[in-house]
């Protein structure tokens, strides 16, 4: 009975904490016995870090699911691409016989896809904060996107309740398990040791960090204004804002508000880093100010640094900070004047026995066989079904019929762009008919013709009303 288990990766690098969540995964799989292979849509420090770790790498690539707004050559490009991938996915499923798929996204569908064809079980882990209002859009409705994504697969996992709650919206009829993110706090709270540059601010009042790639979402713009409040008040912090930009356009609205508020003393953008829990590690407070995180992995990275953190009352933050009254303190998304009053407290307190309860706390909570447990227990049913996977008719066809599928995309493509020429060539050659001498002659020479015509077909409709 074959081991070998496929898992497919939304991006190539290694940042973001879904991506993180699903490196934990793999590498739990792998110390669980399984052959895992993980697909990557291409090279990056994620296929670095696997292949360190000695995890089988395959690169196939795709894009994500697009908004079908227009048939531009971006768009075109991207359907090829994707539809390559499903072939190569197929391909790529017939060679390892995997025990069963996992796409850790609701992104991209075309494991899903293959995995059908192939006869191959199935799973979904969503990860995304999905509403009809979200930036997540695909060429269908997010209705019938997550209706599709439950139709192919097997079992529905969700790294939250708030995402689960948000899926059964939509989907109401299937069983769909948590599987919190692994957090290796051991890991992290040796990484936090390590040196980095925080001169700025040290030994001037307080350090605030807040960890996130720089866009609305995150939250930036809360934690700055309320830095300005403290400004106000006449208290002395230092905002760190470690991540890169992903949103230029909210990263020149940031500047500018420091600079129009003379805070460019007391905020430092680190841009991307290697290391987040170095900054964290040396702050006296760390700041979570998403306004939709579907797990919100650094309140718990945060909360296991024994660090007191102040998160948006909002999506899964509050999940994490609600666990237990003595993870951290919440605050109303936008209301920066309350945020500022939240950090004065927060810094003012004794609370060094209760962030380390919150620690201890967080550390209970992480063990990773216990939060992968939903994936273990379904891997685990498979095993014992012991159903070898049979290659469907379909899956032979695509891969081994003298026309693939890659070549009939090549040969469609070829023929439209051959009627597309002849089009052009016949257009052509009627504007120079048109603009022609002759052209013109024969419309003046036709034009009493024409005019009887005319006159004939008024009489005949005149005839016509009277009978």
């Amino acid at each position: 009975m074959s081991r070998r288990l496929v898992i497919i990766s939304p991006q190539s690098g290694f940042e973001g904490g879904a991506i993180k969540s699903m490196y934990q995964l793999v590498l739990n799989l792998g110390r669980h016995g399984y052959d895992v292979t993980v697909i990557v849509p291409g090279l990056g420090t994620l296929s670095d870090q696997l292949k360190i770790d000695g995890i089988c790498v395959e690169v196939i690539s795709f894009g994500w699911w697009i908004d079908n707004v227009s048939r531009d050559h971006a768009f075109l490009e991207t359907e090829r691409m994707n539809s390559e991938a499903f072939t190569s996915l197929v391909e790529c499923l017939l060679r390892l016989k995997p025990l069963a798929c996992i796409t850790y996204t609701a992104d991209m569908p075309w494991l899903a896809y293959a995995s059908r064809v192939c006869g191959v079980p199935h799973m979904t882990q969503f990860c995304e904060s999905i509403d009809d209002n979200s930036i997540w859009q695909t060429r269908l409705t997010v209705d019938e996107t997550l209706s599709l994504i439950s139709e192919l697969s097997m079992a529905l996992f969700s790294n939250s309740d708030f995402v689960k709650n948000r899926i059964k919206k939509y989907i109401t009829n299937r069983d769909i398990r948590v599987v919190y993110p692994y957090v290796n706090t051991t890991e992290i709270i040796r990484r936090s040791k390590e040196e980095v540059d925080m001169s700025l601010g040290t030994g001037e009042g307080s350090l605030l960090t807040l960890v996130g790639s720089i866009m609305p979402a995150k939250g930036q713009f809360d934690a700055i204004r309320a830095l300005s409040e403290l400004k106000k008040r006449g208290i002395r912090s230092t905002l760190y804002i470690v991540g890169g930009v992903s949103d230029q356009r909210y990263y020149k609205e940031l500047k500018a508000y420091i600079s129009q508020n003379e805070l460019n003393d007391r905020v430092v953008f680190t841009g991307n880093v290697d290391n987040p829990y170095a900054y964290m590690g040396r702050s006296d407070l760390v700041l979570v100010c998403s306004v939709n995180e579907p797990f919100g992995r650094v309140t718990a990275e945060a909360i296991a640094l024994s660090k007191p953190v102040i998160g948006a009352d909002s999506a899964g933050t509050t999940e994490i900070l609600t666990m237990s009254p003595e993870l951290g303190v919440l605050y109303t998304p936008g209301d920066y004047a309350s945020l500022a009053d939240k950090i004065i407290m927060q810094l003012n307190a004794d609370d060094v026995a209760r962030v380390r309860r919150a620690a201890r706390f967080m550390k209970d909570f992480m063990r990773i066989d216990q939060n992968h447990a939903p994936i273990l227990d379904v891997l685990m049913r498979l095993e014992q079904e012991n159903s070898p996977v049979e290659t469907s008719d379909l899956a032979r066809t695509i891969l081994y019929s003298p026309s693939t599928f890659k070549e009939k995309i090549v040969n469609l493509e070829s023929e439209i762009r051959v009627q597309s020429e002849d089009l052009i060539k016949v257009q052509s050659e009627l504007e120079t008919l048109r603009s022609s001498k002759s052209f013109r002659l024969g419309r003046i020479l036709t034009l009493p013709i024409r005019f009887i015509k005319r006159i004939c077909r008024l009489l005949v409709n005149v005839k016509s009303t009277k009978v």
